[in-house]
């Protein structure tokens, strides 16, 4: 997962370059051969980058690829798990048990700092320091992030494993939740800052095999440092975002399904770039959030009887 999300934030990276080549930028048509080279550099880095991540995503042979299910209605789509109808108790005569629709929250538990990146230079410092709370974490450089060579990127993430109540018969799961990011930051140079969301899947907890994290759930974050949003001036200020994660599988009668939930964070800087995560609104955060905001995670459970003739 980590050499995805490198591979991912240095496309990112390459993509916001190209486009500084563009009609608004230092390469047009028929311009300097070292201009034209260059563009044909990152063009081709471009193209590798993508080869690789398609190459990357196997086919996955669990619950999320594995399983053709069916879908919960289109009416119900992006409507909170809770406010959906839930399934009456009806009798199974094959399973001899009462099959019945459920719904709920479960509160992960305390999220654990996973994978660190630092850039390979020894020239390049900072490194992140992270406080957990409810639903996520709370971090910042310390000492700031300061680039001395090409392609310097610094990453982190945190990881939690949310195991679900069983259903009675098998059904169709569906789990639900919200991340938001802030950053608060002091940048004096340019690149690429990022948070993102991945899974990892089970439709059973209990065989006790490890759960991959392979899964992309989405970018709150996805920021040229450049590029100036409506709290954040290009130099300083707030940059933030959100993701809805909301995801289905097949589970089997009795079976406890899990879901591993990453948060990270990334940063890509220029050379000569120095980024401070600590502005003056504080840290940043990265959490689950619901309402009240406690980083609870909502599921639902849709009966899938099969009635013998």
């Amino acid at each position: 997962m980590v050499q995805r999300k490198r591979a991912e934030i240095e496309l990112l990276r390459v993509e916001a370059r190209l486009r500084a080549f563009g009609p608004a930028g230092a390469w047009q048509p028929g311009a300097g051969d070292d201009a034209s080279r260059r563009y044909r550099q990152l063009d081709d880095r471009r193209a590798e980058l993508a080869a690789a991540l398609a190459s990357a995503r196997p086919p996955r042979p669990g619950p999320a690829a594995g399983q053709a299910g069916p879908r919960p209605p289109a009416a119900l789509l992006g409507r909170p798990l809770l406010d959906r109808p839930i399934a009456p108790a009806v009798f199974d005569p094959v399973s001899g048990v009462y099959g019945f629709g459920s719904s709920g929250v479960v509160q992960p538990a305390p999220f654990s700092p996973g994978t660190f990146v630092l850039p390979a230079e020894p020239p390049n410092a900072g490194q992140f320091i992270s406080t957990a709370q409810p639903g996520g974490f709370l971090f910042l450089a310390d000492p700031p992030f300061a680039a001395a060579a090409e392609d310097a990127i610094w990453l982190q993430n945190w990881q939690v494993l949310v195991p679900f109540p069983p259903p009675p018969v098998r059904s169709l799961f569906t789990y639900s939740f919200r991340v938001q990011a802030v950053d608060n930051l002091f940048n004096s140079g340019g690149g690429q800052i990022m948070s993102f969301v991945s899974l990892g899947e089970t439709p059973d907890l209990t065989t006790g095999e490890a759960v991959p994290v392979d899964i992309d759930a989405g970018w709150p974050i996805a920021a040229n440092l450049g590029q100036p949003a409506p709290l954040y001036n290009g130099t300083y200020g707030t940059l933030d975002g959100q993701v809805t994660v909301q995801r289905s599988f097949l589970v089997s009668a009795g079976q406890v399904p899990g879901v591993a939930v990453v948060l990270g964070a990334a940063a890509a800087l220029d050379v000569g770039t120095q980024l401070d995560l600590t502005f003056e609104a504080g840290a940043c955060i990265i959490a689950i959030t619901s309402d009240p905001p406690t980083g609870l995670i909502s599921y639902s459970y849709e009966p899938q009887l099969v009635i013998a003739p």
